[in-house]
C-alpha cells in the first residue's frame, strides 16, 4: 500500500470524486495557483432556455438499486431516497393536486403504464424502471478562461428479478442498475462547474457529469430478506455512497444539490464495486448495518478485489424523537478503509490513503404533522482518507409548503453548510447556503429551481463570492 501524504500537489483527483477533472482544462493549473491578483468580476447574464437542451425519452419509477429503488429510509436498512412517484404519504386536503397540470390523456398513460408493468411483475417477478434528468447551473463568476454555464444529463435504467419465495418478504432477488451520464459539446457538465469553473470544494453538484463510457453497469447484486424479516442482504457490485448516511430528504436527482451540503465526502467511500452489505432490524425504532467492499471500486469495471484491500462500515440508525410514523432515522457511521496500492484507483471520495474516520446525522421531525424536518450532519475523516478532512451542515425540508396552486408533492429545502477539504492549497475553508424548491410540472414530471452562494470557493482566489442558479427537469414513469 503507498504511503502518499499529499493528494497529487493539490491537483484535482483524476478518480470518480467530486474533484474530478473531466476533460482537459489547459489553464486551470496556472490561473488557480500562479496568480491571486484580484480581476474584474463579471455576471454572465444568459438565458436557460437558449442554453437547455432536454432530451425526454423513457422514465419509469426507479428500482431496485440503492440510489433509487421503491425501499425508503423508513423500511430498507440502509437509507435510499423514496422512489419520485411514492413519496411520503403526507394527508392532504381533498382540494390540493399533484402537479400544475393535469391533462386526463397523460393521467391514462401513466395508468395503463402501471398497469402494465404490474401485470408483468405478477407474470415474471420482473420489475423494471428508469428516470431520465437534465440539469442546467449558471454562476455568477469563475475561474479566469472558464465558462460560467453547465449542463448534462442522467439517464437511468434499473430492474429487480424476483427468483426465490416471489412475494414472500424473505424474496430472493437479482437487482440491476445501469447508468449513463453525459455532458454536451461546447458546455462544461454541472460537476465540472462547481470544481473547474468555479474552483469550488463543496461543488455545484454531484451526479450531474460526464461518465466514459457513457453507459455503465453500475449495480449488479443478489439481494435477499427484508426489515420484516428482521434481516436483509446484498452481495455482488454495489455502490458504497448509496448505502451509508442516507435520507428521505437527501436526493441529487430530485432536491437539494450541492456535494458540501448533502453528500458525505469526509467518508472515503470507493467507487461502484464488488462487496456485500448486512441490515439488521432488531425494533421499529433501532437498527444496525454492516458494509464491505473493494477499495478499488471502479463503476466502469469489476475492481480489483484480488488486491485485498477494503473499505469497512458499520452504521446505527435509530428515530430518537419520533413525532409520525414517517420519521426519518438519525445514523451514526464509523469506516475505516485499506486504501489502494495505486492511488489512480481511488475512486469516489477516497483518495487511496489508509485511514479512518466517522459520520453523524441527526434527523427530526419539527411537527406533529411531519411536514417539517431538521437535519444536522457532520462527517470527519483521518489520515489523509478522504477528500474532506471535515464537513458539516444544518438543513431544513418542508413537505407541501404553501404555494399559489395547492400541490400537495412539492418540497422545499434550504441548508448551510461548511467543507474543509483535504487540498487546501490557500488556506481557504468554504462555507454557503443552499435552498431548493421542487414541484411537478405534469404527473412524475418533476421540475426544480435551485439556488446556492458559495464564500471562498476554495481554489479560487479570485472571487470571494459566488452565487449559482439551477433549473432541473426530471421525468418518472
Amino acid at each position: 500500500m503507498h504511503t502518499r501524504k499529499n493528494v497529487d500537489g493539490y491537483r484535482f483527483s483524476k478518480s470518480f470524486s467530486v474533484f474530478q477533472k473531466k476533460k482537459p482544462v489547459p489553464n486551470l493549473q496556472r490561473c488557480v495557483y500562479l496568480s491571486d491578483q484580484p480581476r474584474d468580476k463579471t455576471i454572465a447574464i444568459r438565458a436557460f432556455c437558449t442554453r437547455l437542451s432536454i432530451a425526454v425519452g423513457i422514465a419509469f419509477s426507479t428500482l431496485g438499486q440503492a440510489a433509487a429503488q421503491t425501499d425508503s429510509a423508513s423500511n430498507n436498512g440502509f437509507a435510499s431516497p423514496d422512489d419520485p412517484s411514492n413519496r411520503v404519504d403526507v394527508h392532504q386536503e381533498l382540494r390540493e393536486r399533484d402537479s400544475i397540470f393535469e391533462p386526463e390523456e397523460w393521467h391514462q398513460f401513466y395508468k395503463a403504464l402501471d398497469a402494465s408493468r404490474a401485470n408483468l411483475h405478477e407474470i415474471t417477478g420482473i420489475k423494471l424502471g428508469a428516470f431520465h434528468s437534465t440539469l442546467v447551473q449558471e454562476a455568477s463568476d469563475s475561474l479566469p478562461g472558464q465558462d460560467t454555464t453547465g449542463l448534462a444529463t442522467i439517464t437511468g435504467l434499473y430492474g429487480t428479478w424476483d427468483i426465490v419465495e416471489r412475494g414472500d418478504p424473505s424474496a430472493g432477488q437479482i437487482s440491476i442498475g445501469v447508468e449513463a451520464r453525459w455532458g454536451y459539446d461546447g458546455l462544461l457538465t454541472p460537476s465540472q462547474l462547481g470544481t473547474i469553473g468555479i474552483g469550488s470544494a463543496t461543488g455545484t453538484t454531484d451526479p450531474y457529469g460526464a461518465t466514459s463510457p457513457n453507459v455503465i453497469l453500475r449495480e449488479l447484486f443478489w439481494r435477499g430478506g427484508s426489515p420484516e424479516q428482521g434481516w436483509d442482504y446484498r452481495i455482488g457490485k454495489i455502490t458504497p455512497d448509496r448505502l451509508l448516511t442516507g435520507s428521505d430528504y437527501i436526493d441529487p436527482v430530485s432536491l437539494g444539490l450541492p456535494v458540501g451540503s448533502q453528500g458525505s465526502p469526509s467518508i472515503a467511500f470507493p467507487d461502484s464495486g464488488l462487496g456485500f452489505a448486512v441490515g439488521f432490524y432488531p425494533t421499529d425504532r433501532f437498527r444496525f448495518g454492516v458494509v464491505l467492499a473493494d477499495a478499488n471500486g471502479n463503476r466502469a469495471n469489476w475492481g480489483r478485489i484480488g488486491e485485498g484491500n477494503f473499505f469497512k462500515a458499520v452504521e446505527l440508525q435509530a428515530k430518537l424523537f419520533p413525532l409520525t410514523d414517517k420519521a426519518g432515522f438519525s445514523t451514526f457511521t464509523v469506516w475505516h478503509t485499506d486504501g489502494t496500492n495505486d492511488p489512480a484507483n481511488a475512486g469516489d471520495s477516497s483518495t487511496g490513503e489508509a485511514g479512518w474516520g466517522y459520520f453523524v446525522k441527526f434527523e427530526q421531525e419539527l411537527s406533529k404533522t411531519g411536514k417539517d424536518i431538521g437535519m444536522i450532519r457532520f462527517g470527519q475523516s483521518f489520515d489523509g482518507a478522504a477528500v474532506y478532512k471535515q464537513q458539516g451542515s444544518i438543513r431544513y425540508v418542508r413537505v407541501d409548503p404553501p404555494d399559489p396552486f395547492g400541490l400537495k408533492d412539492d418540497r422545499f429545502g434550504i441548508a448551510a453548510s461548511y467543507v474543509s477539504p483535504l487540498a487546501n492549497p490557500f488556506d481557504r475553508n468554504e462555507w454557503g447556503i443552499d435552498t431548493f424548491y421542487k414541484f411537478n410540472l405534469l404527473e412524475r414530471v418533476e421540475t426544480t429551481f435551485a439556488y446556492q452562494y458559495i464564500r471562498n470557493p476554495t481554489f479560487n482566489t479570485f472571487d470571494d463570492d459566488v452565487h449559482v442558479f439551477s433549473f432541473r427537469l426530471s421525468q418518472f414513469f
